[in-house]
């Protein structure tokens, strides 16, 4: 399979005319005329930047571009303006990037080279990263492909504080003994040339001193001939990339879709919520590449805990839920597809009374992001017994919805075992109340609830215990929290 297809092909054209008359130039003294522009490609790499908007020249070129892809095909000329807009909750928008870049012109031949414009750092301290990749396909050997690398993650930038080296073997090659290709810098780009067509692995690492440290590992990749390769190094991002330390992932433009080369070592994650008031304890098993038990969980109880995710290998996973001391599983097998570096997050909710009981799985992609220019959110409705209802978030201390008739929910018609997806929220405090579906009496009321920028939470609407299941109440599980 190829996880590299062609990053872009540049296409220029060239009007040639031949004359006979002697008072003009033969065609073979004609030399072509550049085309006007240079094809530029624009990338997301800013792991805590949110999504972006993409100006030139004050017109807006790509919207709601998210971390880790591209705005392409755009076809510019000479020094202009380019602005990153920051998409903030409610659809307000901030200008966190403004610089002035100039675009070579290009010669007009297919394959002609392009220019990639690296959005690159923190939010707070965010840069342009121009790489100018100028080689033309008619300079290709048959049989070859020009490659370059680029060095955008903070994370590896921190805790090396250094250079990293760059290996580029034949897969399974043993590091001993092999030279690296180079060594880069954030921010700095390595060009490996025209690199024969095949299959390779790419490893980045470096030696504190007690051993070489690999900080990344595509495992085999496959490169087909006359590919421009333009990989970034970059951060990993969710709670499951600190089970690996730092971990960056190697990205390409594309022809025929993005192409994300994550670590062949990152594993997967996994979280788990007993959400079923009357099964009594259980014990919830993951049975796949590895086997995962968390034993005797009482009703409540989250595995491996509100915050953080266990990390598991990639793979098929079948998932049953047990009572404790029971031979037969309550709920599943549920099968569980474990991407990895994806966090997936298992809920075992309804009821035996009911004969309802089963489990929801919900597994982001990608992953959510610590921003600290917003808190995030994601909502589960876990609570069989409040039926299907409307949630109202208003300012701490505005009047609640049967009092201010005029205030509308954020969500309305949520259903038992719906998911609303994260959602960006300014900081600040608030007040929850959810009713049941077109009242205004709230079944669950959360005041002075608080939302802190850079946080991502999930918040579980679940019922009360057996002997007071109206009793509604709000979990709250922490994804990421903004680092200190």
């Amino acid at each position: 399979m190829k996880f590299i297809t062609k990053l872009m092909l540049i296409f220029g054209v060239v009007g040639l005319a031949a004359c006979t008359s002697p008072s003009v130039p033969s065609v073979d003294d004609i030399v072509p005329e550049p085309s006007p522009f240079g094809t530029v490609i624009i990338g997301h790499f800013s792991p805590d930047a949110p999504n972006v908007n993409v100006y030139v020249d004050g017109t807006l070129q790509a919207g709601d571009v998210p971390y880790g892809f591209l705005a392409g095909g755009l076809f510019l000329e000479g020094t202009v303006n380019i602005q990153i807009e920051a998409i903030l909750p409610d659809g307000a928008t901030a200008i966190v990037l403004d610089e002035d870049v100039t675009i070579p012109v290009r010669g007009g031949f297919i394959g002609g080279g392009y220019t990639f414009l690296g959005v690159i750092g923190d939010v707070g301290n965010l840069s342009l990263l121009q790489v100018d990749q100028t080689t033309l396909t008619a300079d290709v050997p048959a049989n070859n492909f020009p490659a370059l690398v680029t060095h955008a993650s903070p994370a590896v930038e921190a805790a090396v504080g250094g250079p990293v080296d760059v290996y580029v073997t034949a897969p399974g090659v043993p590091l001993a003994g092999e030279m690296p290709v180079g060594s880069f810098s954030f921010g700095e780009t390595l060009d490996l040339g025209n690199v024969p067509a095949g299959t390779y692995q790419v490893r980045v690492g470096f030696d504190p001193g007690t051993g070489f440290v690999v900080a990344y590992d595509s495992g085999p990749v496959d490169i087909a001939p006359l590919d421009y390769v333009h990989l970034w190094a970059h951060d990993t991002v969710g709670a499951i990339s600190g089970a690996n330390g730092f971990s960056p992932a190697l990205l390409t433009g594309f022809a025929g879709g993005l192409v994300s080369i994550l670590d062949v070592n990152l594993p997967s994650g996994v979280r788990a919520v007993h959400a079923s008031n009357d099964a009594g304890a259980v014990d919830i098993v993951l049975d796949g590449p590895t086997t995962v038990t968390a034993a005797g969980v009482d009703f409540l109880g989250v595995f491996p805990g509100t915050s953080g995710v266990a990390a598991i290998p990639k793979g098929d996973y079948d998932i049953t839920v047990t009572p404790v001391g029971a031979m037969d599983p309550a709920i599943g097998p549920v099968t569980l597809d474990a991407n990895n570096g994806l966090e997936h997050l298992v809920v075992a909710l309804g009821t035996v009374t009911n004969s309802t009981l089963t489990a929801i799985i919900d597994s982001p992609v990608p992953p959510p992001r610590s921003i600290p220019l917003f808190g995030q959110a994601r909502l589960v409705h876990a609570a069989e017994g409040a039926g299907t209802v409307d949630v109202f978030v208003l300012a701490a201390g505005a009047d609640a919805p049967d009092v201010d008739t005029t205030v509308a929910p954020v969500i309305s018609g949520f259903a038992f075992q719906d998911v609303e997806a994260h959602t960006a929220i300014d900081e600040g405090a608030y007040d929850i109340y959810i009713t049941p579906t077109g009242t205004r009496t709230a079944a669950i009321t959360a005041l002075n609830f608080p939302v802190v920028n850079g946080d991502v939470i999930t918040v579980i609407a679940v019922d009360g215990p057996a002997n007071d299941p109206t009793a509604f109440d709000l979990l709250v599980l922490e994804d990421a929290a903004l680092a200190p």
